[in-house]
C-alpha cells in the first residue's frame, strides 16, 4: 500500500495542477492527504525550494474539500504545508482557517508561533471576530508581543489592529495594552499627525486613538490609573476629552491628577464647561488651581511652563473653585477664538481670513458668518455656515486614514458661505417660502420646511401657516399633502382611521347598507307574492271528502280561508278552462279542498299530477301569506325597516354616495329575481319528474341509439316493455286511473325530449298480435289483461316455460303509439 502511494506521490508531482484538483475533489478526503502529503515531501527531499503541490492542488479545489484534506494531515502536517516558505497563499491560508474550528485553528497558530512569531501579516487578511478570540485565550504576554511585531503592510495596517481590541472584551483588551505598553520604548515618542502613515508597528495610543470614545473609555476603566494617564496624553487631545467625558468623574479626575498641567489644560479646553468643573471639584486644589491658572493666562505658554503646581496655586489662592472654574472656560473659549473656531448658544459662527492688518491676530482675521450680527441669526437661521469648524471636520473625514497633524488642522478655514436649507436661499438664505403641504419649522437648530405629516395638510404657500388636521371625514394618505380628500363610500359607508390617515370600508357603519340591500331584496321578493303566483300542482285525486288538490311546496293560502283559482298544464279539459271556475278550501299547508264556482262539491273525477293554479289577485292580497300574516304585510316591513334606515344614514356623517342608492335597490332587486328563480326551479322538480328521468335513462340503457321508425307492425312494444312501464310507475297510475292520466302525465313528458313514440324509445318489436282496448278504463285492468293473454297464448303455442319470449309477438295499437 505504502509503495502504490509513493508512486501516485511521484505521478502527482508531475501533472498539471487544475487537472490534479478535479481528481483529488472526487477522491477520498484520507487517500487525498496521504497522496499529497507524500508527494510533498518527495519534492521536499529533491529540491527544498521546490513547488508548494499541495498548496497548488489544494488551491484548484472546492474550498469546503480543501479544508476537509488540510484537517486530515493533522496539525503538524497542515502547519508543514500552509507555511512552507514565501510561495505559500496567504489568501488561501485565511480561507481555509475561516472554515475550521476554533480549536483546531488554536493549536495550528500556538505551532506556527513556536516556529515563526510572524504572524501578524497573516492576522491582518483573517476574520477580526476570529482574531480576536484567538487573542484572548493565549497568554496576554504573547497576545501582546503579536499585536506589537513589526509586519510590512500597507496603511490600514494600523486600525485592522486597533479592530482586533474592538473585538474583544474591555477587561482582556486592558490586560494586553497594559502587556504592550511595559514593553514600548520610552524614549521613542509617539505622535499619530507626525508619524509616517505606513507605519510596520502599532503603539498602544495609536490603538486607542483609533478605538471609539466608549471602547476606549471601557477599556482605560481596567487599566491603572497612571498608566492610563500616560496613554491619554499621548492621545489627540479632542479624543482624550471625547474619553473623559465617557468616563466616571472619579476614574477621570484619578487620571487626570497624574497628567502634566499642560496636557491637562490641552485636553479640558475641548470640554464643555459643566464637565470641565466637575473633574476639577474632584482634583486635588493645588492641581485645579494649577489648571485654572494656566487655562486663564493661555496666551502667555512659555510663563505658565516655568512654573509648578504650588506656584501656581499661590497665584490663585484667593479664587474659589466656582470662579476659577468660570475663568478656566472663558479662557478655553478665547483659545478656540484665536485658532479660529467661535461657537456660542446660540449657533453663531466666525470664519477667518488672511489679514493684513497689524491690529489683527498676526496674517488673519476672525469674522462673522452672514447674518451672525443681524436679528435673524446666522444664515437667517435657515442654514448652515461653512466656518473654521466645519472645515475642520471635513478635512479630518476626507481623510480619515492618514490623520493631519496639528500645525495643517490650525491651518484649516472656512469661507463663510451659507448652504440654506430646502425651498430657501440668497447669501443669508433669507429669500424663499415653504410651499403648500410644508410647515415652516423656526425653532430648530436650523429652520427648514417639513412635510405635514399623513392626516394633516396646508394648502398655503408661506412661512406662517401651520400643519392642519384633516376636517371630520377627510384624510390624506400622503406626507406633504397640500389637500385632504373626503372619505365618501360607494356601495358600503366608507370612514376615515383615528390618524385621519386612510379611507376604508367601517364594517358597523355599513351594516345598515347591508340591512337595505336586504331589505330590497325581500321587497322584491315578497311583492309578486302578493299578487299570487303560480302553485305546481303535485297530485290531483278524488278523495273521501272531494277532489283534493296537493301542490308542491306550500300553496301560500292561508288557514281557515277560500278563494277563486284557475288551473292551466294538468291534462284535463274540464279543469284547464283558464278560468276561475272552482274554488279552494285550505286543508293542510300543501293540500287543499276543490269546490265548484259556487262553492258545492265537484263531483266529478279529475286525475292529474301536472299543472298550475293561481288564486285570483284581487284575493291574494289578504289571503296568501305565511305565518298568518299576509304577504302584503311581509312585503310592506322591509320597506318599514328601509325608511328608518334611511333616516339614521341622512342624520349620519358617514354617508354613501347619492347615485350608489339607486344601486342598493338594483341589487335588491337581482337578489329577489334570482330567489325566484331558484324557488321556481326547486318546485318544478317534482318526485314524478325525477322519476321520469330516472326512467329514460333506464330505458336508454337498453336502447342507447332511439331513432324513428315507420308507422304499422315495426313499430310496436313487447308485454315485457309494458310491464317494466307499469311496475316502474304502479304508484302514480294506481288501480282506478286511464290511460288519459298516463299519456299526459307520464308519456308525453317521457317522450317529448326525443320527439319519438314510447315504442320508438323503448325498442320497437314487429307486431303478432294486435291488442285493443278503450282508453277510459283504468291503466291497470289493459296491463294486466295484456299479461294474461301472453301467458294463455305461450302455453296453447310454445309450451316453453320462458314467457318472455312469447312476450315480444305481442302488440297492440296504444301501444304502439306510445
Amino acid at each position: 500500500m505504502e509503495r502504490e502511494l509513493a508512486h501516485l506521490a511521484k505521478t502527482v508531482s508531475k501533472m498539471d495542477f487544475d487537472k490534479l484538483g478535479r481528481i483529488f475533489q472526487h477522491m477520498d478526503t484520507a487517500t487525498a492527504s496521504d497522496i499529497l502529503t507524500q508527494a510533498q515531501d518527495r519534492i521536499d527531499c529533491d529540491d527544498p525550494c521546490g513547488t508548494n503541490v499541495a498548496v497548488q492542488v489544494l488551491k484548484e479545489m472546492e474550498l469546503k474539500k480543501a479544508a476537509d484534506i488540510l484537517m486530515s494531515m493533522g496539525v503538524a502536517g497542515m502547519s508543514k504545508v500552509l507555511f512552507r516558505r514565501e510561495g505559500v497563499s496567504r489568501d488561501f491560508a485565511c480561507k481555509v482557517f475561516s472554515l475550521m474550528d476554533t480549536a483546531t485553528l488554536r493549536e495550528i497558530l500556538l505551532r506556527r508561533y513556536k516556529e515563526d512569531k510572524t504572524l501578524l501579516g497573516l492576522f491582518l487578511h483573517m476574520d477580526t471576530v476570529k482574531v480576536a478570540s484567538f487573542l484572548a485565550e493565549i497568554e496576554r504576554a504573547r497576545a501582546a508581543d503579536l499585536i506589537s511585531s513589526e509586519v510590512q503592510c500597507d496603511g490600514f495596517f494600523d486600525r485592522k489592529i486597533a479592530s482586533f481590541v474592538a473585538a474583544m472584551e474591555p477587561l482582556v483588551a486592558a490586560e494586553i495594552l497594559e502587556k504592550m505598553a511595559a514593553k514600548e520604548d520610552k524614549t521613542v515618542p509617539f505622535d499619530p499627525f507626525e508619524a509616517d502613515p505606513r507605519v510596520t508597528r502599532v503603539s498602544v495610543n495609536y490603538i486607542l486613538f483609533c478605538l471609539s470614545s466608549l471602547h476606549a473609555s471601557a477599556v482605560l476603566m481596567f487599566m491603572d490609573d497612571s498608566q492610563a494617564a500616560r496613554l491619554l496624553a499621548e492621545v489627540r487631545e479632542k479624543n482624550a476629552a471625547d474619553i473623559l467625558v465617557k468616563l466616571p468623574a472619579a476614574k477621570a479626575a484619578f487620571m487626570v491628577a497624574t497628567m502634566q498641567v499642560k496636557d491637562v489644560v490641552a485636553i479640558l479646553g475641548y470640554m464643555e464647561s459643566a464637565a470641565a468643573q466637575k473633574i476639577l471639584n474632584l482634583l486635588p486644589f493645588h492641581k485645579a488651581a494649577a489648571v485654572t491658572a494656566m487655562s486663564a493666562r493661555s496666551m502667555s505658554t512659555d510663563e505658565m511652563l516655568q512654573m509648578n503646581a504650588e506656584d501656581a496655586a499661590k497665584a490663585i489662592l484667593q479664587m474659589n473653585v466656582d470662579k476659577a472654574a468660570a475663568l478656566f472656560a472663558d479662557a478655553s473659549q478665547k483659545r478656540r477664538n484665536y485658532t479660529g473656531v467661535h461657537k456660542d448658544e446660540n449657533q453663531s459662527r466666525y470664519f477667518t481670513r488672511h489679514s493684513n492688518k497689524r491690529s489683527d491676530y498676526p496674517g488673519f482675521a476672525c469674522h462673522a458668518c452672514p447674518g451672525h450680527l443681524s436679528e435673524n441669526g446666522t444664515c437667517s437661521g435657515r442654514g448652515l455656515c461653512a466656518d473654521d469648524e466645519v472645515s475642520k471636520e471635513e478635512a479630518q473625514a476626507a481623510d480619515a486614514f492618514e490623520m493631519m497633524s496639528r500645525l495643517q488642522l490650525a491651518f484649516q478655514y472656512g469661507n463663510g458661505t451659507c448652504t440654506c436649507s430646502e425651498h430657501f436661499g440668497g447669501a443669508s438664505c433669507e429669500q424663499g417660502v415653504c410651499p403648500a403641504g410644508l410647515q415652516y419649522i423656526h425653532d430648530a437648530i436650523v429652520a427648514h420646511c417639513r412635510l405635514c405629516e399623513p392626516g394633516h395638510f396646508k394648502p398655503e404657500a408661506d412661512n406662517n401657516a401651520k400643519c392642519r388636521e384633516c376636517p371630520a371625514n377627510h384624510y390624506t394618505p400622503e406626507s406633504g399633502s397640500a389637500q385632504c380628500y373626503n372619505c365618501v363610500g360607494n356601495i358600503f359607508i366608507y370612514s376615515v382611521n383615528k390618524e385621519q390617515t386612510e379611507c376604508s370600508m367601517d364594517v358597523a357603519a355599513s351594516l345598515p347598507i347591508l340591512i337595505n340591500i336586504i331589505c330590497w331584496g325581500f321587497i322584491f321578493y315578497f311583492a309578486p307574492l302578493v299578487f299570487g303566483l303560480p302553485v305546481v300542482v303535485a297530485d290531483i285525486s278524488k278523495q273521501a271528502g272531494g277532489i283534493r288538490v296537493i301542490s308542491h311546496g306550500n300553496h301560500n293560502l292561508m288557514r281557515g280561508q277560500r278563494a277563486s283559482v284557475r288551473f292551466w298544464g294538468t291534462g284535463d279539459p274540464r279543469l284547464d278552462t283558464k278560468q276561475y271556475d272552482f274554488k279552494v278550501e285550505y286543508l293542510s299547508n300543501n293540500e287543499l279542498v276543490l269546490h265548484k264556482k259556487d262553492g258545492s262539491a265537484v263531483l266529478d273525477n279529475h286525475q292529474s299530477s301536472s299543472g298550475r293554479f293561481q288564486v285570483k289577485p284581487q284575493q291574494a292580497f289578504l289571503r296568501t301569506g305565511m305565518f298568518q300574516v299576509p304577504y302584503l304585510v311581509w312585503s310592506l316591513l322591509p320597506g318599514m325597516v328601509y325608511a328608518g334606515l334611511l333616516h339614521y344614514q341622512n342624520i349620519s356623517d358617514k354617508t354613501v354616495m347619492p347615485s350608489y342608492s339607486s344601486l342598493h335597490v338594483a341589487i335588491g332587486c337581482i337578489i329577489g329575481i334570482l330567489a325566484h328563480g331558484v324557488r321556481h326551479r326547486q318546485l318544478s322538480r317534482t318526485r314524478l319528474r325525477k322519476d321520469i328521468q330516472s326512467f329514460v335513462q333506464e330505458l336508454l340503457r337498453n336502447n342507447p341509439k332511439p331513432v324513428r321508425c315507420p308507422r304499422g307492425p315495426s313499430r310496436a312494444i313487447c308485454a315485457g316493455q309494458l310491464w317494466q312501464f307499469f311496475d316502474f310507475f304502479g304508484g302514480y297510475t294506481g288501480p282506478g286511473r286511464t290511460m288519459y292520466y298516463v299519456c299526459h302525465n307520464i308519456i308525453l313528458p317521457l317522450t317529448c325530449p326525443f320527439k319519438l313514440s314510447y315504442a320508438e324509445l323503448a325498442g320497437p318489436t314487429d307486431v303478432r298480435w294486435f291488442v285493443s282496448h278503450y282508453w277510459g278504463t283504468p291503466f291497470s285492468h289493459f296491463v294486466s289483461t295484456v299479461c294474461k293473454h301472453a301467458q294463455e297464448s305461450f302455453l296453447t303455442q310454445s309450451g316453453c316455460d320462458d314467457s318472455i319470449s312469447m312476450w315480444q309477438h305481442l302488440s297492440g295499437p296504444q301501444l304502439a303509439e306510445f
